[in-house]
């Protein structure tokens, strides 16, 4: 989720978000992001780094119809770094980290997945429609994109109301709540403390995931 809004000085505006990660979340600044992950000892882990984004070392990168993939990427790029991290330190220590060739491998049968569940299957589904009721739905007919759109709705709430009777991931949807409520205390310049950020709802107006969940269908 990225926020605008005024910092709490008064001073020029700072570009705040987050998401949740593994037993922690993510916050990300314009030019820093910080993770912190509660370990099973219960003790936080926190990783703070400098973030400079390519738009910075090339302007060219800031124009219209690129900005938006540059963004889209380093939302991406943020986002594995942070999980990869909060995977790593919410391990048991007895428990075998995984190396750099598992992890790359876990993310690729990830994204691979989503997306063999996501497009692939609705617009095979689709067409498997068009076949028995006799009807070409080819992608330019209209008809094929509604088809594809409700099936893939219907397949994204069902897969996260599967995935919410885990107990693990329940655990990732009560951290991305608490970030939204304290992106909401930041937002009204109070001090960020868990008496202030529990008052706010778990529902953000621009959170990022609901973003390309309208965006995608």
């Amino acid at each position: 989720m990225m926020v605008n809004e005024k910092s709490c000085s008064g001073k020029a505006p700072i570009k705040v978000g987050g998401q949740a990660v593994i037993e922690g979340v993510m916050m990300r600044a314009a030019k820093t992001l910080t993770v912190v992950v509660r370990k099973p000892d219960g003790n936080l882990s926190v990783r703070e780094d400098r973030w400079y984004s390519p738009m910075e070392r090339w302007p060219i990168l800031k124009k219209p119809l690129l900005r938006g993939s540059i963004v889209l990427y380093e939302a991406l790029y943020n986002g594995i770094q942070a999980l990869t991290y909060s995977a790593q330190e919410a391990l048991e220590e007895e428990e075998e980290k995984l190396g750099p060739w598992a992890l790359a491998g876990t993310i690729a049968l990830a994204l691979g997945g989503a997306v063999l569940l996501f497009v692939v299957i609705p617009h095979l589904a689709t067409m498997g429609i068009g076949a028995l009721m006799g009807t070409d739905l080819g992608v330019r007919s209209i008809w094929f994109h509604v088809i594809d759109g409700v099936i893939k709705v219907a397949m994204f709430v069902g897969y996260i109301l599967l995935i919410s009777l885990l107990n693990d991931i329940r655990r990732v949807f009560q951290y991305h709540g608490a970030e939204h409520k304290s992106i909401h205390a930041y937002e009204e310049g109070e001090d960020l403390t868990v008496e202030n950020a529990r008052k706010y709802p778990t529902l953000h107006a621009r959170c990022g995931t609901a973003f390309l969940l309208l965006s995608w269908y």
